[in-house]
């Protein structure tokens, strides 16, 4: 015979098992959303900094700095982004799960690494006093009016030096 309260235990009991297994289950949607959609953006913008990388290079090797800046600017904003994306604490616990960790480590490396270049590198580089050096050179070294040889560049003053 069933006794009076029965039905409140079991309905208790059911309630207490329902949060022991929605809460892990809708903690574990939250993380993997969290993750899906860092993840997404992460990967357009370090997609973006990769695309703008040969025009850069054609950029600077023409010697047209003015158009190359923008495009720098851009790249620094790009992986800045992507590096600020994954570098959050649940990115970096997800980061050790089996199957997915070793991925997620590998995004979370490349956009650490493409912003040190870009804050590191790009930015010293592209530099007023250096592009203005880079550009007294690139003038130079145009050829003479009669087209013998070449005029010889201006130096440049190296990096870390005062020009």
């Amino acid at each position: 015979m069933i006794g009076p309260g029965t039905a409140t235990r079991r309905g208790g009991r059911r309630r207490a098992v329902g949060i022991v297994v929605g809460l892990p289950v809708v903690a574990l949607v939250g993380v993997t959303g969290w993750l899906g959609v860092r993840g997404a953006l992460a990967v357009r913008h370090l997609q973006a900094a990769a695309a703008a990388v040969p025009a850069i290079r054609t950029e600077v090797m023409a010697g047209d700095l003015a158009a190359a800046r923008p495009r720098l600017d851009r790249f620094s904003a790009d992986t800045a982004a992507a590096a600020r994306l994954t570098g959050d604490p649940v990115w970096a616990a997800a980061t050790r799960l089996p199957r997915v960790g070793d991925d997620l480590a590998a995004v979370r490396t490349v956009a650490s690494v493409g912003a040190r270049i870009a804050t590191g590198v790009v930015g010293p580089l592209t530099g007023p006093a250096v592009l203005g050096a880079m550009s007294a050179a690139l003038d130079a070294a145009v050829t003479t009016p009669t087209g013998d040889r070449p005029v010889a560049p201006a130096p440049v003053p190296r990096l870390g030096t005062p020009a």
